[in-house]
């Protein structure tokens, strides 16, 4: 089973499809039934919005190993008009057919986004005119209260099925490393985007600073500003955000961001 794919999500059949993929995956990592019922909840309730209120759009899902622990993180991207309330879509009970995320809550005894929020150890919505992302780590039930702030990708170009670039992440106590290597970058520009990344490393963070590392298989022109409040959003969102707006299509796409030095 591949450790990471993404599908698209336009039809009732490419909901069934979803299911078995997250399914397949849960089984590989060694889930519990529990922990796969979850999963599997997820990303149906997550792909049938997508198809109803969001026009179409995309799953990705990369299965994550942490020592003997392993979870699977879900990435909807949908090309819909975007949720104009977040917090009431996140209400159990409240339903409507006007745009994706505006009937999650509502769409069963149970379901919906603000039941994916609680069954989640992460769990993130974005909207704007490009559409709506919502993330969704599912991880053993056991391990759901260890911190989890940061986010990665791994991108491969096209019909590749493995990707050329890999990241790091590693902790000590108050110690963070992060490296990310693209096996395909060499040069003046690999070169001082790699000094780039060692500098900020190594600066003192303040509280909640985000850093962000990606290859060149995503445009630099990127700028956060432009996002109101997405540099404070959970790592991942922000860069499967990054990913929808700023992909190269032509390169394998790598990169990670990790809050630094505690929550802002």
């Amino acid at each position: 089973m591949n450790p990471h794919g993404e599908i698209p999500v336009r039809t009732e059949q490419d909901v069934v499809l979803a299911r078995q993929a997250v399914r397949q995956a849960a089984v590989a990592c060694g889930l519990r039934l529990v922990d796969q019922t979850k999963l599997v909840t997820a990303a149906s309730e997550l792909a049938r919005n997508a198809v109803v209120y969001g026009g179409g759009g995309t799953m990705s899902w990369h299965v994550v190993r942490d020592g003997m622990r392993a979870g699977i993180h879900l990435e909807f991207v949908d090309q819909g008009p975007g949720i104009a309330d977040i917090a009431q879509a996140l209400t159990d009970g409240w339903t409507s057919g006007t745009g994706m995320g505006l009937g999650l809550s509502g769409c069963s005894p149970g379901q919906g986004l603000g039941a994916i929020r609680r069954q989640a150890q992460v769990f993130d919505v974005w909207s704007d005119a490009g559409g709506a992302v919502v993330l969704a780590w599912i991880y053993p039930e056991r391990s759901r209260d260890e911190d989890l702030d940061y986010g990665a990708l791994r991108v491969p170009l096209g019909r590749e099925t493995v990707c050329g670039d890999a990241w790091f992440l590693g902790r000590d106590g108050a110690r963070v490393v992060v490296a990310l290597v693209d096996g395909l970058g060499h040069g003046v520009q690999a070169g001082e985007a790699a000094a780039a990344g060692i500098e900020a490393v190594a600066e003192a963070p303040e509280p909640g600073a985000l850093l962000l590392l990606h290859s060149d298989g995503l445009q630099s022109r990127w700028n956060l500003a432009r996002y109101e409040g997405l540099a404070f959003r959970h790592p991942a969102l922000v860069l499967v955000v990054l990913l929808r707006d700023f992909d190269r299509g032509r390169d394998d796409t790598g990169a990670i961001a990790v809050r630094l030095g505690g929550r802002a």
